[in-house]
């Protein structure tokens, strides 16, 4: 199911450009299965959350680097020049800054990959606090930086949750040594 969002309700993160050529030779590959969006003279972006304005504005997720959108079928291209696919497997490795595909994307034959919460507890070295959401969004940048990207956080029934763009260990062991108990969630998949 794609998620559509009005624009008071999220604030999508865009990504700064870079277009991608070739095919990446290693590292960690990843899989979902998103729609891509690309406003005119922007970068792709696997969406996660698509604002639900007409053309659409924007939309929260992954920068995506080889690709040409133009060769999916069922591609939407808006008067604006905004290009919105139908949902679509991805497959690639993930850099901590951009999802650079390692093969064509295909049709899914599933809606949009859901997030899967992690089971990988705290280190010993984790903050015993329960996490702040506020600086946690606060420090976006800080983490963008450092390889991780916080798609959503929020506040849960039983405490803070934050969805990363992928939830390695590297990531969640610097999220909970960082911000303590927080429930991580990670959209990117291990493919």
């Amino acid at each position: 199911m794609s998620r559509r969002l009005s624009t008071g309700v999220v604030a999508a993160a865009f990504l700064a450009a870079g277009c991608g050529s070739g095919l990446p030779s290693g590292g960690a590959r990843y899989t979902v299965s998103a729609p891509m969006l690309a406003l005119r003279g922007k970068p792709v972006t696997a969406c996660y959350a698509i604002l639900t304005s007409l053309p659409p504005a924007g939309c929260g997720g992954v920068e995506v680097t080889n690709v040409n959108l133009t060769d999916i079928p069922g591609l939407t291209v808006y008067a604006n020049g905004t290009q919105e696919t139908p949902v679509e497997r991805l497959v690639g490795i993930w850099d901590g800054q951009t999802f650079r595909l390692t093969q064509p994307p295909s049709r899914s034959s599933q809606d949009s990959t859901s997030p899967l919460p992690v089971a990988e507890p705290p280190s010993t070295d984790a903050k015993a606090a329960v996490g702040d959401p506020t600086q946690i969004a606060r420090d976006g940048a800080k983490l963008r930086r450092q390889g991780i990207l916080v798609l959503s956080v929020g506040v849960g029934a039983d405490g803070v949750d934050v969805l990363l763009a992928v939830a390695d260990s590297h990531s969640v062991q610097a999220m909970y040594a960082s911000y303590g108990s927080v429930h991580i969630s990670g959209w990117l998949q291990p493919a």
